[in-house]
């Protein structure tokens, strides 16, 4: 694996970032705060997720980012020849292959890189990169924990995933076998002399449905022979009864229209009796004459009657104006004015007076006499003839005559239905001698009908007799065949579950001898993987320390011990445990690159110098850049150390501005790479 590109947007301390990584070391050099760290602290965030960065999510956006903007990185790497990119974001993360996607989202882009790299996050972080103060990763851990964790990384779990997945199936196998047997345990046991028993009973219970059967279809016959019987005195039977029915129907048709005959005589002569024949036309005309004569004298009382009222109220009102006249004239004295020219009346006030006095009592005199003009009006019009007696009289003759009118229709409309009545009658005869004779035409036996009817009967009792017998015959015959069927089943299975034994049984075998097999494997990885740590480590520090530490060796917990010229250290340094830490992840790194089957060809180290002196600084960067040429196609070394910049292939300068609080790069060559 060789990272070519790394590209921060609002990430942490980075506005706008884009880091280039060639082949050989690359030194990435910035003051503490500057931002050095954040560039692959964003890779691994890149492939791994908001789990490899430091905080939370709402941490990792940069502070002066605007609105809406978002926190963005991509990271471009070959692997097997293959470019990808990963694309990720705080809620969302995209692979390419090229230009095309091979995984889309958050967790399947985790998925996928786990998958492509074939490491978790804790096995790349604690493999190719070294952070800050990391360099004692297994001195906290206890001697099982050190084995655990290097052969978690060595990807010896698989082996451990294998093995528990073939003890996983071993259980299932032995619960399976279990089963078995159990099955076989409560099982009965079958013979094939049990079954040839039950095929025996089966037979014969076939040859009494055989018997059955053939009695039925004896029946059958004999039933069908009685049908086709049955069926030709069944249509004289229904040609008998129609012809017999339509001589009843005729016979009870020919004696209703006698009895309507008879019955509309009889309405006749009620009818005839009711007709009146006298003259009620000129009656009512008289009444009718009469009654407007007294209609027009009521009138004309009527309109006197009303004329004196009318009369009687205008004089009442005259008189009530002329008294109210008066009594004006008499309040305001002479002081008062005349009602015609307006002038104050004066000495002629009592001159008014009199004469609003004559007119009042001229007025009462002419209201008197109008009111007895009235009130004999009103008695000549309640003395006027009355019309109820004349109304009622012509009621009573319009009544008679609309009764002898409808008493002689409903005459003549009886004799128009006697007249019906009378040719239906004739009809109904016509039609009644006509069903007699085509009854006497027909021919039927009743006698040899009701035998057959009896003959039916007993052929249907008998076939219902033998369908029963053979029902019962044939659930006799399906009940047995189930039960030799189950026989045999129940032999089969109890053999295909004798088979299954034996077969489960070699397979626990198996199984046991390959669960044993990854035991030994595993513990003959352990043991060789002390040795092979240290053989890469012991050249390591001894390239570091310019041979002074000739050899390097993991006991058997898993701690470090170094060697002078044959001799073991008996203690070690702050600045010997740094060298013997760092020698350590390199061989690690270079083991588990070897034995990964695809080289990720780069390690990156963040801060590793610790309390090295500058003649150590520089041995182990001659180590790293040798490692970058033999073993790593990339040695990333991230410090601020400035003598790294004089021995690096290429440098990567990252500063912070103090104004907008970014960080930023600037790439330069060093010596090696511009010479």
């Amino acid at each position: 694996m060789r990272i070519e590109r790394i590209e921060l947007k609002n990430f942490r301390g980075h506005r706008h970032t884009e880091v280039d990584l060639g082949a050989g070391m690359t030194a990435i050099l910035g003051e503490n705060g500057s931002g050095k760290t954040t560039i692959p602290e964003a890779l691994i965030w890149a492939l791994y997720g908001s789990r490899a960065a430091r905080g939370n999510n709402d941490t990792i956006l940069f502070w002066g980012a605007e609105k809406g903007e978002k926190v963005e990185v991509k990271a471009t790497f070959v692997l097997d020849g293959e470019p990808y990119t990963v694309a990720r974001s705080v809620k969302d993360a995209t692979v390419f292959r090229d230009s095309t996607p091979v995984a889309e989202g958050a967790g399947a882009t985790v998925e996928f890189i786990e998958g492509l790299l074939g490491m978790s996050r804790e096995e790349f972080q604690a493999t190719y990169f070294t952070g800050q103060k990391e360099l004692e990763w297994l001195r906290d851990k206890g001697p099982a924990d050190r084995a655990r964790f290097l052969g978690k990384v060595m990807g010896y779990d698989k082996l451990k995933d294998a093995q528990k997945a073939v003890r996983t199936e071993r259980n299932n196998a032995r619960s399976k076998a279990d089963a078995i047997e159990n099955l076989l345990s409560s099982e009965q046991p079958v013979s094939e002399e049990e079954i040839t028993a039950a095929k025996a009973k089966l037979m014969g219970a076939l040859t009494r449905a055989k018997g059955l059967d053939d009695a039925l279809t004896t029946a059958n016959t004999k039933a069908e022979e009685t049908k086709a019987a049955m069926a030709e005195l069944t249509l004289q039977r229904k040609s008998w009864m129609a012809a017999r029915d339509e001589f009843r129907s005729a016979e009870a048709s020919k004696a209703q229209a006698d009895e309507l005959l008879v019955s509309l005589k009889a309405q006749r002569e009620q009818a005839a009796a009711n007709v009146d024949h006298a003259d009620y036309s000129t009656k009512i005309e008289s009444t009718e004459k009469d009654l407007e004569l007294t209609r027009n004298e009521i009138d004309v009382r009527k309109e006197r009657r009303r004329e004196a009222e009318h009369a009687f109220q205008l004089a009442e009102r005259q008189l009530k104006d002329a008294e109210q006249e008066l009594r004006v004239l008499r309040e305001q004295g002479s002081g008062g004015r005349c009602r015609t020219c307006g002038q104050v009346l004066g000495d002629s006030w009592q001159e008014s007076v009199r004469r609003a006095e004559d007119k009042v009592t001229h007025l009462t005199h002419q209201r008197d006499t109008k009111e007895e003009v009235y009130k004999g009006a009103q008695k000549h019009f309640a003395d006027a003839p009355s019309l109820t007696h004349l109304e009622t009289a012509l009621a009573e003759l319009r009544g008679k005559q609309r009764a002898s009118e409808t008493a002689k229709a409903t005459l003549q409309t009886i004799d128009t239905h006697i007249e019906s009545a009378a040719k239906a009658a004739d009809l109904k005869t016509r039609i009644l001698e006509q069903a007699r004779a085509d009854l006497s035409t027909v021919t039927f036996d009743e006698e040899r009908f009701d035998q057959l009817s009896m003959d039916a009967a007993r052929v249907t009792e008998t076939l219902r007799s033998l369908n029963a017998d053979l029902l019962d015959a044939t659930r006799t015959v399906e009940r047995l065949e189930a039960k030799v069927s189950s026989l045999r089943e129940a032999l089969d299975r109890r053999a295909k579950l004798e088979t299954q034994r034996k077969e489960l049984t070699q397979n626990l075998a198996v199984l046991d001898d390959t669960d044993r097999l990854f035991t030994e494997l595993r513990t003959a990885l352990n043991d060789r993987l002390r040795p092979e740590l240290s053989e890469i480590a012991t050249q390591v520090i001894a390239e570091i320390t310019d041979g002074r530490f000739t050899e390097f060796l993991l006991d058997e917990d898993y701690r470090i011990r170094l060697y002078d010229s044959g001799r073991e250290v008996p203690v070690i340094s702050g600045g010997q445990e740094d060298m013997a830490n760092l020698a350590l992840r390199i061989a690690v790194s270079t083991l588990v690159s070897e034995r990964s089957g695809r080289p990720l060809s780069f390690l990156i180290l963040d801060e590793v110098f610790g309390s090295l002196d500058a003649g150590r600084q520089e041995a182990v960067i001659d180590v790293l850049r040798q490692l970058s040429e033999d073993r790593f196609e990339q040695v990333i070394l991230i410090t601020h150390t400035e003598t790294v910049k004089d021995l690096a292939d290429s440098v990567i300068l990252v500063d912070r501005d103090e104004k907008t609080g970014a960080s930023g790069v600037t790439t330069g060559f060093g010596p090696r790479e511009a010479a």
